[in-house]
């Protein structure tokens, strides 16, 4: 298989997937296309990256950062329950009969 069956250029991912030339490049710079290489100016993206990409759903960048920062408050609310609760020999804390 050729060099040009195995690679395709911006523009043509964009018309694949039927979208804009600048978000394809976008998605070249964010990693999104796996093994796309930038040969000067222009970027090489394996078909079988545009193939196989998968579209974030609406917002879904978004989604990500508020579920991220619902992750970590919920891990500090742990954190802060074990400082408060935890016994590093799994004994009662003594703080009452459920710990």
């Amino acid at each position: 298989m050729s060099i040009s069956e195995e690679y395709m250029s911006a523009v043509d991912a964009a018309l694949t997937l039927n979208i804009d030339r600048s978000r394809v490049l976008v998605l070249c710079r964010q990693g999104r296309f796996a093994g796309a290489a930038k040969i000067g100016t222009s970027w090489a993206i394996p078909r079988s990256s545009v193939e196989n990409f998968r579209r974030l759903p609406p917002g879904g960048s978004k989604n990500l950062k508020q579920q991220h920062e619902e992750d970590k408050a919920m891990i500090e609310r742990l954190r802060e329950s074990t400082r408060q609760h935890g016994n590093a020999d799994g004994g009662n804390c003594g703080h009452d009969e459920r710990c």
